[in-house]
């Protein structure tokens, strides 16, 4: 069974996101994306740049630790 995403965080360009994902055990992790286009090959999409080894019981603690693990989010950015 495919992890379910439960929240999307962008940089200001659209250009980079954080995905926060619940498996299917009940455990919260996240990845981090890249945006990517290749014109000439006709391609275009998100990248997988990080997926750790994060493992947090609830998704308040998940969301606390994006922030303060993902060097370009904002301290401050308000997550749901």
């Amino acid at each position: 069974m495919a992890d379910d995403s439960v929240e999307v965080l962008y940089d200001r360009a659209h250009s980079r996101r954080v995905v926060i994902f619940r498996r299917a055990i009940g455990t919260y992790g996240y990845r981090e994306e890249k945006y990517y286009r290749n014109d000439s090959a006709g391609t275009e999409g998100w990248m997988t740049l990080w997926v750790g080894k994060s493992s947090y019981d609830t998704l308040e603690t998940a969301r606390r630790e994006v922030v303060e693990n993902v060097s370009w989010l904002p301290r401050n950015v308000e997550t749901k």
